[in-house]
């Protein structure tokens, strides 16, 4: 049986989700992705280790979801995903729903219209960095050189 989003497809080699590939992370891992790049993953919730990127059976037709899901300033009712990082698809009223970091239910006072949100979430919120990123990576404007 095929792997789900988040399991070890290291012994199926192949993935449940349409348009992803198996990748081999290290010897005891491997997940179903869209694409990979070797090296450590700022949003690999697990750890910094790096990843092999090697592929592991083959990938599953289909397009993957995160081209479905809908940009920043997109109505996301339909998709109820977002395409960026950190960010959740909020209902503001049956006719709209935006991809958001946070959301209070009530008028949004940054808006440019006074109506309220309801701020029902709608689908997954999209990944953001792991918490490890914060401890392990230099911000803007450090000095990388100290930073792994």
């Amino acid at each position: 049986m095929c792997a789900a989003k988040g399991q070890n497809c290291m012994k199926s080699k192949c993935c449940q989700e349409a348009g992803m590939q198996c990748y081999r992370k290290d010897k005891f891992w491997a997940d179903c992705k869209e694409t990979c790049s070797p090296g450590p993953n700022v949003l690999d919730a697990s750890n910094s280790a790096p990843w092999a990127c090697e592929e592991l059976g083959r990938r599953t037709p289909g397009t993957p979801q995160a081209r479905t899901c809908s940009k920043d300033g997109e109505d996301c009712r339909l998709t109820k995903c977002c395409r960026e990082a950190g960010m959740q698809c909020y209902e503001k009223a049956h006719y709209w729903a935006a991809c958001k970091a946070a959301c209070t239910p009530g008028p949004d006072l940054m808006a440019a219209d006074s109506d309220p949100w309801t701020c029902k979430a709608l689908g997954d919120r999209k990944p953001g960095a792991a918490p490890w990123v914060a401890q392990e990576c230099a911000t803007t404007a450090e000095n990388c050189a100290s930073k792994q």
